[in-house]
């Protein structure tokens, strides 16, 4: 659904999060409306770092239940992410015609504006650029009218962050960060922090090579820069430099999406547990000092359709095409138990759709890495460790247990595995969960480290009400230190 950009700037995949912040205070103006900071794309970097605070709001909100998909909880720690349903908006919409709607909304532009310009841009009933969606017209037009309610009439303020979270979780390249900000100029010019992004190609280029020193990102900087916006001041250079610092710590790596896939010729499937075995080998393979994953961190014994793919898409993450060549390369394992079967099947083959269990989970990946099944993720570690030890990549440690429940419709207890797994001497920890019945996988990562979390501090006038955007900022370090590990 991602529209190639058709500006004069040349292409710069966002290889990771923290390293493509840099640069966004400069595009929104916070003097152009009351809370038009709140949908910066700084703000949503910010909110992009902030799980629980973004699970709250996706729970409680109006707004927040229309841009994010239904909150899961994974080994006691929320994953959030956009929304995926076929019938929600979000999904049909590039990240410049989101800017479209921000702007629109900031313009409290009246209705009939609304939609002669979604038409303009092919967004219709049921139909999107002639894909058909069936997301009526008025639907998408309601997205504007609820983010122009909270920006001018005090609606659900709060949650504003969520729409530029929604941009950075659907954004290929940095580019796609500069298209939000100029379609959101387009319909309210005064948004526009810098107007020399506006046409000047060197301005962009500046803006897409932005970059800030680790110096300036430090738990004391963070500290420091949270303390000014609590202050009264609220100026985007502060939340960008809140908003890398945590990006940093949480590890950079980009979220894996969960997608739907064909295989063989048989209906598609959701990619559960083939997404957690790919969250759990990134996890292994990311450099956070470059920033993308390192194919040279693989074993000798590595499938050679691993090492292709991970030379392919260095910066895993998002992205459907990297999603959809990932997902045969889980199937077709002898060892392993699938949930789905193709026509083939019946004449030879074991399926396809990876079984959530643990053993299951550990065949893949360890088969991936390795080229031998192992029955437990705390194998793959001690066979990870000493290719760690010969090569002196960072080691790895795994926790994992299993848990007894009683579901919520009877008496009846089920189990649900979970497991820890970090490199030692890098940022995040990837938390997993599986369950057999009903089959259910997700992973989530989080901090592995409490420096920001042991700075606390009081607001300067307790008598007065905290801000929007101050108390994003508040609430984001109450999250780190609720996830830090």
């Amino acid at each position: 659904m991602h529209e190639p950009c058709n500006n004069n700037y040349s292409c710069s995949a966002i290889h990771s999060f923290p390293s493509s912040i840099p640069g966004t205070c400069r595009l929104f103006n916070r003097n152009a409306t009351r809370y038009g900071l709140l949908v910066s794309p700084a703000a949503g970097a910010l909110a992009a770092s902030c799980l629980t605070v973004v699970e709250k709001l996706a729970r409680t909100t109006e707004l927040g239940q229309t841009l994010m998909a239904p909150p899961a909880i994974v080994a006691g720690v929320p994953r959030v992410e956009a929304a995926r349903s076929k019938s929600a908006s979000v999904p049909w919409l590039t990240t410049s015609d989101i800017g479209a709607i921000v702007g629109l909304a900031a313009a409290d532009s009246p209705d009939e504006h609304v939609r002669d310009v979604l038409r303009m841009r092919r967004i219709e009933t049921n139909r999107v650029r002639g894909i058909e969606t069936g997301v009526s017209l008025a639907k998408h037009a309601k997205l504007v009218q609820m983010i122009a309610d909270a920006m001018h009439r005090r609606g659900e303020t709060r949650a504003l962050p969520l729409v530029a979270r929604v941009v950075w979780e659907k954004a290929q390249t940095k580019e796609d960060i500069l298209d939000y900000t100029l379609s959101a100029a387009e319909h309210f010019p005064p948004l526009l922090g810098d107007h020399r992004l506006a046409a000047d190609a060197d301005a962009q280029s500046e803006f897409l090579a932005a970059t800030q020193s680790p110096a300036d990102i430090t738990p004391e900087c963070a500290a420091a820069a949270a303390q000014n916006v609590l202050s009264g001041n609220e100026c985007a250079e502060s939340l960008e430099t809140i908003a890398t610092s945590m990006a940093t710590r949480r590890g950079g790596r980009i979220q894996v999406r969960l997608e739907r896939h064909a295989f063989e010729g048989a209906p598609d499937v959701p990619d559960c547990v083939e997404v957690v075995a790919r969250e759990f080998i990134e996890n292994v393979l990311w450099d956070s000092r470059k920033g993308t994953l390192d194919a040279a961190r693989l074993p000798p014994g590595a499938d050679e359709r691993l090492r292709e793919w991970t030379t392919q898409f260095p910066r895993g993450g998002g992205g459907f095409e990297a999603s959809a060549r990932w997902f045969p390369l889980c199937q077709r394992h002898p060892s392993v138990t699938y949930l789905s079967r193709t026509p083939a099947d019946e004449t030879g083959g074991n399926g396809y759709e990876v079984s959530p269990t643990r053993k299951d989970l550990a065949h893949v990946v360890s088969r991936l890495l390795f080229g031998i099944d192992v029955d437990t993720l705390s194998d793959v570690a001690a066979m990870w460790n000493d290719h760690a030890h010969a090569t002196r990549y960072p080691k790895l440690e795994v926790e994992e247990r299993v848990d007894v429940f009683r579901s919520i419709a009877g008496d009846e207890h089920r189990l649900r595995f979970i497991a820890r797994a970090r490199l030692v001497d890098e940022p995040g920890v990837l938390h997993l969960e599986l369950q057999e019945h009903p089959p259910t996988a997700s992973a989530v990562s989080t901090p592995c480290t409490n420096d920001l979390a042991r700075f606390s501090w009081r607001h300067p006038n307790p008598t007065t009400e905290m801000s929007p955007l101050a108390w994003w900022v508040a609430s984001a370090f109450d999250d780190v230190r609720a996830c830090a590990h």
